[in-house]
């Protein structure tokens, strides 16, 4: 049987498991205890030491997840986190990090739909709806990502980048006013010179009903750079 953790070593300590009948019950327990000490190692040899068909629980199978992730083990971190998918699939968090691994790898349709899935289960957490956003973006579906934009702002405005990207996203739609609006928003949170150079362009092209960058813009947009000015 898998042996409990005293609370002499209870931070990081490592106990062999034996060659016991599996017990998904002490597992789970010692996955648990080992996770919250964050003792990595110890819950990677501990995952090991059972089959891949043995009946985890979803946490075991979150917490290997997290384990192989601190390991940088990429493989294996998603396949229990897959595996972790199959047996909790209303756990928003699980699908959130999906999507981030479907992101890294410029997946961008599939890490809309596990942010989609993210978004249904739990409306309210603007981390979802500034992640789903940009997946929405990255596919070209410009209104959408407006859309997720401005729900994710709505729960936290502080979000400068958000802003920003809500800005672009309006651009592609050709709604230049709210992008205008955006900007500022974006600027009242911080100012800087180059969102300051991208705002006043865009009020410029409004006044002058063209599209096409000024002179002025690619000045102010390089004004530091060496390259440019040479």
């Amino acid at each position: 049987m898998l042996q409990p953790l005293s609370s002499a070593n209870a931070v990081c300590s490592l106990k062999m498991i034996s060659t016991a009948p599996f017990n998904a019950r002490e597992l789970d327990a010692r996955i648990r205890a080992l996770a919250a000490e964050q003792c990595w190692p110890e819950v990677i040899a501990a995952v090991e030491s059972v089959s891949a068909d043995a009946p985890v629980s979803s946490a075991t199978a979150a917490a290997a997840y997290k384990a192989h992730s601190a390991a940088g083990n990429a493989a294996a971190a998603e396949e229990w986190l897959d595996r972790a998918l199959q047996l909790a699939s209303d756990n928003s968090t699980l699908h959130r990090n999906k999507g981030v691994i479907h992101q890294r790898r410029g997946e961008w349709p599939q890490a809309t739909a596990c942010f989609e899935q993210a978004v249904a289960l739990r409306p309210g957490v603007a981390a979802y709806r500034g992640s789903l956003a940009t997946a929405l973006f990255h596919t070209a579906r410009y209104a959408d990502a407006v859309e997720q934009y401005r729900a994710g702002l709505a729960i936290d405005p502080a979000q400068r980048a958000w802003w920003l990207r809500l800005a672009r996203s309006l651009i592609h739609l050709n709604e230049l006013n709210d992008a205008a609006d955006a900007y500022a928003k974006a600027l009242s949170l911080k100012d800087d010179h180059p969102t300051r150079s991208a705002r006043d362009e865009l009020l410029r092209q409004i006044r002058s009903g063209s599209r096409a960058a000024s002179s002025a813009y690619y000045d102010a947009v390089f004004a530091d750079s060496p390259k440019y000015n040479q």
